[in-house]
């Protein structure tokens, strides 16, 4: 054979397993995304992909001017939510069946983040707070003391205070030898 013919042989043979490998690609990218056909999502994931819809902000009430909703904690199937009240500086951790501290839990939205809530035989729903920069104030819950400048007692009677403050007297200590 000759040496023009293997060449062209050989050069066929690759046009045609490029053009079938751009082919198979070609039909496997349209056939689907990467969402659709990636092996490492749940089955169900087009179902649970709802677009989560944030509820337009509603003019704000009486409780949400003293109520905060600060947090969502979920442990086996109690889910308790933290809601600080602004008047008594508290933060109570809430069930969505236990009332505390005249505050109650009507109804919890999961997708939007948000707790309806009862106060003083008003409801109004509260959105999930977004967290901030800003830190939050610490109040003290002891009194400290006033710090009060210690008098050191005299070594010399004769001597003012002011003046022991600004030159310290190291007493003298006296040295027994021993008897030889």
């Amino acid at each position: 054979m000759n040496r023009n013919t293997l060449t062209t042989k050989n050069l066929v043979r690759f046009i045609i397993l490029f053009s079938a490998l751009f082919i198979y690609f070609k039909i496997g990218i349209f056939a689907g995304t990467l969402e659709s056909k990636n092996p490492f999502l749940p089955t169900d994931y087009e179902k649970q992909n709802i677009p989560v819809t944030r509820p337009e902000p509603q003019p704000s009430g009486a409780i949400s001017k003293l109520v905060e909703f600060r947090g969502i904690v979920t442990i086996g199937n109690i889910t308790q939510f933290s809601l600080y009240n602004k008047r008594e500086n508290k933060s109570y951790w809430i069930s969505e069946s236990q009332p505390e501290g005249g505050i109650s839990i009507v109804h919890y939205y999961e997708l939007s983040k948000a707790i309806t809530v009862s106060m003083n035989g008003r409801t109004e729903r509260l959105t999930l707070m977004s967290a901030t920069n800003a830190p939050l104030p610490v109040l003290a819950s002891y009194n400290q003391p006033a710090t009060q400048k210690g008098i050191l007692p005299s070594t010399q009677n004769n001597k003012s205070v002011e003046q022991e403050d600004n030159r310290r007297v190291i007493p003298r200590r006296r040295v027994i030898l021993p008897k030889q």
